[in-house]
Protein backbone atom coordinates (compact mmCIF):
# COMPACT_ATOMS: atom_id res chain seq x y z
CA UNK A 1 0.00 0.00 0.00
CA UNK A 2 0.89 3.40 -0.56
CA UNK A 3 2.66 5.16 2.18
CA UNK A 4 0.40 8.61 3.10
CA UNK A 5 3.70 10.86 3.32
CA UNK A 6 1.25 13.58 4.97
CA UNK A 7 0.74 11.22 7.97
CA UNK A 8 4.27 10.32 7.56
CA UNK A 9 4.97 14.22 7.82
CA UNK A 10 3.41 14.37 11.07
CA UNK A 11 4.94 11.35 12.45
CA UNK A 12 8.58 12.77 11.65
CA UNK A 13 7.38 16.20 13.53
CA UNK A 14 5.76 14.40 16.60
CA UNK A 15 8.77 12.10 16.80
CA UNK A 16 11.43 15.41 16.95
CA UNK A 17 9.28 17.23 19.00
CA UNK A 18 8.90 14.85 22.04
CA UNK A 19 12.70 13.76 21.69
CA UNK A 20 13.23 18.30 22.08
CA UNK A 21 10.55 18.16 24.82
CA UNK A 22 11.76 15.11 26.47
CA UNK A 23 15.64 16.84 27.02
CA UNK A 24 14.08 20.02 27.97
CA UNK A 25 11.92 18.46 30.64
CA UNK A 26 15.65 16.90 31.55
CA UNK A 27 16.95 19.74 31.79
CA UNK A 28 14.16 22.21 33.72
CA UNK A 29 13.52 18.89 36.34
CA UNK A 30 17.42 19.52 36.73
CA UNK A 31 17.31 22.92 36.55
CA UNK A 32 15.27 23.32 40.21
CA UNK A 33 17.45 21.05 41.70
CA UNK A 34 19.34 24.00 43.08
CA UNK A 35 16.02 26.04 43.42
CA UNK A 36 14.95 23.66 45.99
CA UNK A 37 17.70 23.58 47.80
CA UNK A 38 17.71 27.26 48.51
CA UNK A 39 15.22 27.83 51.66
CA UNK A 40 14.08 31.20 49.95
CA UNK A 41 13.34 29.43 46.43
CA UNK A 42 10.81 27.44 48.65
CA UNK A 43 8.68 30.18 48.73
CA UNK A 44 7.86 31.05 45.56
CA UNK A 45 7.36 26.99 44.61
CA UNK A 46 4.24 27.56 43.01
CA UNK A 47 5.54 29.53 40.10
CA UNK A 48 7.84 26.88 39.33
CA UNK A 49 5.55 25.23 36.73
CA UNK A 50 4.19 27.86 34.98
CA UNK A 51 7.79 28.80 34.12
CA UNK A 52 8.81 25.52 32.62
CA UNK A 53 6.00 25.04 30.47
CA UNK A 54 5.43 28.62 29.18
CA UNK A 55 8.71 28.10 26.91
CA UNK A 56 7.37 24.40 25.59
CA UNK A 57 4.88 26.24 22.76
CA UNK A 58 7.29 28.37 21.77
CA UNK A 59 9.65 25.65 21.12
CA UNK A 60 7.08 24.00 18.92
CA UNK A 61 6.07 27.07 16.62
CA UNK A 62 10.50 27.48 16.58
CA UNK A 63 10.67 23.74 15.49
CA UNK A 64 7.87 23.86 13.08
CA UNK A 65 9.80 27.38 11.66
CA UNK A 66 12.71 25.49 11.22
CA UNK A 67 11.33 22.23 10.07
CA UNK A 68 9.57 24.24 7.06
CA UNK A 69 12.62 25.36 6.46
CA UNK A 70 14.89 22.66 6.06
CA UNK A 71 12.40 20.79 4.10
CA UNK A 72 11.50 23.18 1.35
CA UNK A 73 15.53 22.39 0.43
CA UNK A 74 16.54 19.05 -1.91
CA UNK A 75 19.94 18.71 0.23
CA UNK A 76 21.31 18.40 3.45
CA UNK A 77 23.82 21.55 2.71
CA UNK A 78 20.80 23.60 1.43
CA UNK A 79 18.90 22.61 4.52
CA UNK A 80 20.97 23.87 6.91
CA UNK A 81 21.60 27.23 4.69
CA UNK A 82 18.15 27.64 4.59
CA UNK A 83 18.31 27.42 8.65
CA UNK A 84 20.86 29.94 9.24
CA UNK A 85 19.64 32.40 6.82
CA UNK A 86 16.11 31.52 8.42
CA UNK A 87 17.66 32.77 11.69
CA UNK A 88 19.68 35.94 10.50
CA UNK A 89 17.83 37.55 7.43
CA UNK A 90 15.38 38.52 9.96
CA UNK A 91 17.22 40.19 11.68
CA UNK A 92 18.94 41.99 9.08
CA UNK A 93 15.97 43.55 7.43
CA UNK A 94 15.13 44.79 11.15
CA UNK A 95 18.62 46.14 11.53
CA UNK A 96 18.21 48.15 8.18
CA UNK A 97 14.15 49.07 8.61
CA UNK A 98 15.12 50.52 12.60
CA UNK A 99 17.79 52.56 10.51
CA UNK A 100 15.09 53.70 8.54
CA UNK A 101 15.22 57.42 10.61
CA UNK A 102 12.46 60.00 8.88
CA UNK A 103 12.90 63.57 10.80
CA UNK A 104 10.06 66.43 10.47
CA UNK A 105 11.04 69.55 12.25
CA UNK A 106 14.08 67.64 14.23
CA UNK A 107 12.09 65.29 15.25
CA UNK A 108 12.50 61.83 14.42
CA UNK A 109 9.09 60.35 13.70
CA UNK A 110 8.04 57.21 15.50
CA UNK A 111 9.76 53.96 13.71
CA UNK A 112 8.50 50.37 15.92
CA UNK A 113 11.37 48.48 14.15
CA UNK A 114 14.19 51.24 16.34
CA UNK A 115 12.19 49.57 19.56
CA UNK A 116 13.51 46.32 18.48
CA UNK A 117 16.73 45.04 19.58
CA UNK A 118 18.72 42.22 17.88
CA UNK A 119 17.67 39.28 20.47
CA UNK A 120 13.62 40.11 19.25
CA UNK A 121 14.52 40.17 15.62
CA UNK A 122 15.47 36.39 16.47
CA UNK A 123 13.18 32.93 15.85
CA UNK A 124 14.24 31.72 19.46
CA UNK A 125 13.19 34.95 20.85
CA UNK A 126 9.67 33.49 22.34
CA UNK A 127 11.30 31.03 24.40
CA UNK A 128 13.66 33.96 25.71
CA UNK A 129 10.58 36.28 25.92
CA UNK A 130 8.28 33.35 27.39
CA UNK A 131 10.29 33.24 30.47
CA UNK A 132 10.71 36.85 31.02
CA UNK A 133 6.87 37.21 31.43
CA UNK A 134 7.58 37.11 35.05
CA UNK A 135 10.29 39.36 36.57
CA UNK A 136 12.50 37.31 38.16
CA UNK A 137 13.01 39.95 41.08
CA UNK A 138 10.68 39.50 43.92
CA UNK A 139 7.79 42.33 44.69
CA UNK A 140 5.90 41.96 47.67
CA UNK A 141 6.85 38.75 47.75
CA UNK A 142 5.61 37.94 44.31
CA UNK A 143 6.78 37.67 40.47
CA UNK A 144 5.72 39.97 38.96
CA UNK A 145 4.43 40.18 35.24
CA UNK A 146 7.08 41.86 32.93
CA UNK A 147 6.36 42.30 29.17
CA UNK A 148 7.20 45.62 27.03
CA UNK A 149 4.66 46.07 24.35
CA UNK A 150 6.86 45.53 21.51
CA UNK A 151 8.05 42.28 23.26
CA UNK A 152 4.07 41.08 22.56
CA UNK A 153 4.45 42.01 19.10
CA UNK A 154 7.37 39.78 18.23
CA UNK A 155 6.69 36.81 20.38
CA UNK A 156 3.21 36.76 18.52
CA UNK A 157 4.44 37.38 14.96
CA UNK A 158 7.22 34.88 15.69
CA UNK A 159 4.17 32.60 17.18
CA UNK A 160 1.97 33.39 14.08
CA UNK A 161 5.18 32.24 12.14
CA UNK A 162 5.42 29.49 13.38
CA UNK A 163 1.90 28.41 12.80
CA UNK A 164 2.62 29.17 9.63
CA UNK A 165 5.72 26.94 9.27
CA UNK A 166 3.73 24.04 10.54
CA UNK A 167 1.10 24.47 8.17
CA UNK A 168 3.34 24.70 4.98
CA UNK A 169 5.46 21.58 6.40
CA UNK A 170 2.89 19.51 6.58
CA UNK A 171 1.43 20.91 3.04
CA UNK A 172 4.97 20.86 1.28
CA UNK A 173 6.11 17.28 2.93
CA UNK A 174 2.90 16.09 0.71
CA UNK A 175 4.01 17.24 -2.26
CA UNK A 176 7.63 16.87 -1.75
CA UNK A 177 9.05 13.64 -4.28
CA UNK A 178 11.60 11.37 -3.86
CA UNK A 179 12.88 12.24 -7.31
CA UNK A 180 13.75 15.83 -6.73
CA UNK A 181 16.25 15.10 -3.69
CA UNK A 182 19.86 15.96 -4.67
CA UNK A 183 18.57 18.34 -7.44
CA UNK A 184 18.80 22.46 -6.74
CA UNK A 185 16.87 23.99 -4.36
CA UNK A 186 14.33 26.00 -5.88
CA UNK A 187 12.18 27.59 -3.52
CA UNK A 188 11.59 30.81 -2.79
CA UNK A 189 12.53 30.88 0.74
CA UNK A 190 16.02 29.70 -0.42
CA UNK A 191 18.95 31.12 -2.83
CA UNK A 192 15.35 32.99 -4.84
CA UNK A 193 15.18 35.31 -1.52
CA UNK A 194 18.32 35.08 0.50
CA UNK A 195 20.55 36.48 -2.01
CA UNK A 196 18.29 39.69 -3.20
CA UNK A 197 17.30 40.48 0.57
CA UNK A 198 20.90 40.44 1.26
CA UNK A 199 21.58 42.93 -1.37
CA UNK A 200 18.89 45.18 -0.60
CA UNK A 201 19.93 45.57 3.21
CA UNK A 202 23.74 45.72 2.00
CA UNK A 203 23.21 48.44 -0.97
CA UNK A 204 20.41 50.14 1.83
CA UNK A 205 23.44 50.25 4.62
CA UNK A 206 26.18 51.17 2.17
CA UNK A 207 24.14 53.79 0.72
CA UNK A 208 24.22 55.86 3.60
CA UNK A 209 27.96 55.18 4.46
CA UNK A 210 28.55 56.43 0.35
CA UNK A 211 30.66 53.29 0.04
CA UNK A 212 29.35 51.46 -3.23
CA UNK A 213 32.44 49.84 -3.56
CA UNK A 214 31.07 47.49 -1.18
CA UNK A 215 28.27 46.71 -3.20
CA UNK A 216 30.56 45.79 -5.98
CA UNK A 217 32.00 43.10 -3.46
CA UNK A 218 28.41 42.32 -2.61
CA UNK A 219 26.98 41.83 -6.09
CA UNK A 220 30.19 39.30 -6.84
CA UNK A 221 29.46 37.41 -3.90
CA UNK A 222 25.47 37.29 -4.83
CA UNK A 223 26.61 35.84 -8.23
CA UNK A 224 28.95 33.10 -6.94
CA UNK A 225 26.11 32.62 -4.83
CA UNK A 226 23.60 31.81 -7.97
CA UNK A 227 26.45 29.91 -9.58
CA UNK A 228 26.35 27.78 -6.03
CA UNK A 229 22.33 27.50 -6.33
CA UNK A 230 22.49 26.75 -10.23
CA UNK A 231 25.65 24.28 -9.50
CA UNK A 232 27.23 26.08 -12.79
CA UNK A 233 29.23 29.12 -13.82
CA UNK A 234 26.29 30.01 -15.88
CA UNK A 235 24.06 31.80 -14.39
CA UNK A 236 20.32 33.25 -16.06
CA UNK A 237 19.44 36.37 -16.77
CA UNK A 238 16.86 36.61 -14.21
CA UNK A 239 19.63 35.78 -11.75
CA UNK A 240 21.01 39.06 -12.59
CA UNK A 241 17.78 40.61 -12.74
CA UNK A 242 17.25 39.74 -8.87
CA UNK A 243 20.29 41.09 -7.41
CA UNK A 244 19.61 44.19 -9.76
CA UNK A 245 16.29 44.49 -8.35
CA UNK A 246 17.75 44.33 -4.61
CA UNK A 247 20.34 46.83 -4.79
CA UNK A 248 17.89 49.68 -6.55
CA UNK A 249 15.08 48.25 -3.74
CA UNK A 250 18.06 49.11 -0.84
CA UNK A 251 18.96 52.74 -2.83
CA UNK A 252 15.05 53.61 -3.08
CA UNK A 253 14.42 53.14 0.58
CA UNK A 254 17.36 54.94 1.55
CA UNK A 255 16.57 57.82 -0.97
CA UNK A 256 12.85 57.81 0.30
CA UNK A 257 14.42 58.04 4.04
CA UNK A 258 16.57 61.64 3.09
CA UNK A 259 13.28 62.38 0.42
CA UNK A 260 11.05 62.11 3.84
CA UNK A 261 13.44 63.95 6.05
CA UNK A 262 12.84 67.51 6.65
CA UNK A 263 15.62 69.33 9.37
CA UNK A 264 15.34 72.41 10.89
CA UNK A 265 18.64 74.47 10.25
CA UNK A 266 19.99 76.25 13.14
Amino acid sequence: LPIDRRKMAVAHFTNGFLQILAIYLCMAITATIPILLQSRGLLHLQYLPPLMLLPIPAALFLYAYYCYLFNEANSTVDGCLFMVSGTFIPFLLVAVLANFDVRRGGKLVYNFFDHIDELQALPFFPIVGSTSLFDHGLNNNRITFYLENEDVVMMVVWSVTGLLAAIGFYLSFGRKRVETIGDISSSWVGYKSIIPICMFAISSMVYRAGDFFVVVLGAIAAIIGYMLYRRSVKIKGVDLAFIGLGILAGFALSFIENLLTVEVLL
